[in-house]
């Protein structure tokens, strides 16, 4: 009995199979049909701007980004004045590692279209790629006075704002994009931190924890949640919770942050030769921070070990020499740039 029914079932699978295939190639709205009536309307009708159009953009959705390069060319000569192809040919050479090139293409479809959001959200990455803080902030703020809805925008322009140290417009602009995009691990771990520097514990309290329910070892989201804990609570009690969390962070990751953050907390417990060895390991870790050497001296100095504390305060002061001569030269490589 087995036997017998056995071919039969295989029979009606493989029919089954055969009606469901026949029946998605004949759909005339699945994606692979819309793919070819769009490739046809653009062999049908090579004078066709839309149809161009269109078929160009079909074909960057299926990745066939080399084929898409001369349809975008065919649709430039047919409208000139049309933003669109010019964008859309800025993002590909973007792709193709192209950027100057690519920011040429941006500038000429901003000539055509200075609203074109392609275009200006195209170049503003390439000015913050490039370390042009001043033109990428104001081409973000372009797109979002454009669109306000625009939660990519919003969160380039807080993260940029950041690095200006902006320090209000740049928590305005993560909160427009924590509000349009829920739950963006990004924007909540840069919202945190914004808001735990300005001194609003509850608002960085939780875009921590929306990041660590995503992600349990973030190692930034653990650390500015210990920094907030300890804020919030710098009872003995408190303070331990708070080493506790900062102990998890540095698990997660071992970063300077990390470790200049209990060195901090065991300083604040009395607990000096270990706050020492934290802060120690982070100056090794990040030689630059300034912070480090301020609390470092200071616990040298309350652990009666004054000819230490005077050693890593006269490190400080050449680490900011060094660093105000880099500034210095920085500015006027730049200013003798802009004058030719």
């Amino acid at each position: 009995m087995i036997r017998r029914v056995a071919p039969v079932i295989v029979i009606i699978i493989a029919g089954f199979a055969f009606w469901f295939i026949n029946r998605a190639t004949d759909d005339p709205h699945s994606p692979r049909n819309e793919f070819l009536l769009k490739e046809q309307q653009a062999r049908d009708h090579p004078d066709d701007f839309d149809a161009q159009l269109e078929w160009a953009e079909a074909l960057v959705k299926a990745k066939q980004f080399d084929d898409a390069g001369p349809v975008l060319q065919q649709a430039g000569r047919l409208k000139p004045a049309d933003a669109r192809p010019f964008a859309m040919l800025g993002k590909l050479a973007v792709r193709a590692g192209q950027e100057d090139q690519a920011r040429g293409l941006f500038h000429r479809a901003l000539e055509r279209d200075p609203s074109n959001i392609d275009a200006l959200r195209g170049l503003a990455n390439l000015d913050a790629k490039a370390h042009h803080l001043r033109a990428a902030i104001d081409g973000f703020q372009k797109i979002v006075d454009l669109q306000p809805n625009d939660a990519d925008a919003w969160q380039g322009l807080g993260l940029l704002l950041i690095t200006a140290r902006e320090n209000y417009r740049c928590l305005n602009a993560l909160e427009r994009a924590a509000a349009i995009a829920p739950n963006d691990a990004i924007t909540e771990r840069a919202l945190g931190t914004v808001a735990l520097n300005a001194g609003k514990l509850d608002q960085a309290y939780t875009a921590f924890q929306i990041v660590l329910k995503q992600n349990p070892k973030d190692a930034r989201a653990l650390t500015g949640l210990a920094d907030v804990m300890m804020r919030r609570d710098p009872s003995p009690n408190g303070l331990a919770a708070a080493e506790r969390q900062a102990d998890a962070a540095i698990a997660a990751d071992p970063t300077a942050a990390a470790y200049y953050l209990r060195g901090f907390i065991r300083l604040t417990e009395r607990h000096l030769p270990e706050a020492l060895q934290d802060l120690n390991t982070s100056r090794k870790l990040d030689p630059r921070h300034q912070q480090t050497y301020v609390v470092l001296s200071e616990c040298y100095a309350l652990a009666g070990k004054p000819d230490m504390a005077r050693e890593v305060s006269a490190r400080l002061e050449r680490l900011r020499a060094s660093m105000l001569a880099r500034d210095r030269a920085a500015l006027d490589t730049t200013g003798s740039g802009q004058s030719k």
